[in-house]
């Protein structure tokens, strides 16, 4: 099994801490990035509305936003600079 995370330096309009992933079938990319590697891409929905710690409220309203977005090998990340991480597991994907 390989993991893939998503990168803030590769998603700069997507809040990685508040997003939802949905499954769905994902593109393959080969980038010639760390002498070839192969990426995903998908959509996600994001949103970068600040959430209540430690509160249940079942009636918050929150506004996410589609975007496309691009994800990375896990063992690959901070390699290109300073940035956020967060990975998701996409055993239902596969």
């Amino acid at each position: 099994m390989l993991v893939y995370c998503l990168e803030s330096i590769d998603n700069p309009g997507i809040n990685l801490f508040n997003s939802l992933l949905w499954e769905q079938k994902l593109k393959e990319n080969y980038e010639g990035i760390f002498n070839g590697i192969i990426t995903l891409s998908g959509e996600i929905l994001t949103s970068w509305q600040e959430l209540p710690l430690y509160e249940k409220n079942k009636n918050l309203k929150i506004d996410y936003e589609k975007k496309k977005f691009k994800a990375i090998p896990y063992f690959l990340w901070a390699n290109r600079g300073k940035s956020k991480m967060s990975i998701w597991s996409l055993s239902k994907i596969f």
